[in-house]
């Protein structure tokens, strides 16, 4: 008989180097870590632990982030986007 095999074809993409300098990366896996420590709730919740809940509104709003955001809806140039900001390293 004739084998049932399914095939697919995967294509690889070299992943963009983060915009994070190595001496802030600790900081920056703590800004992850507690963004998806409660995956289900609104990212600015998780986050009112690091930075204050008005803080994180303006912020949101600058970078035209919503307010209702979960961390799952983030890309990782939005993450990064949001921990420079609080850095004081994007202009």
């Amino acid at each position: 008989p004739v084998p049932e095999v399914h095939s697919a074809i995967l294509e690889m993409k070299k992943k963009e180097k983060l915009r994070i300098s190595q001496e802030n990366f600790e900081q920056y896996d703590n800004l992850l870590k507690t963004a998806f420590r409660m995956r289900r709730k609104k990212l600015i919740k998780n986050l009112s632990g690091l930075y204050a809940q008005e803080k994180l509104f303006n912020v949101f709003e600058k970078l035209f982030i919503n307010q209702n955001a979960r961390a799952e809806e983030l890309s990782n140039s939005q993450f990064e986007d949001l921990f420079l900001f609080f850095n004081a390293k994007l202009t």
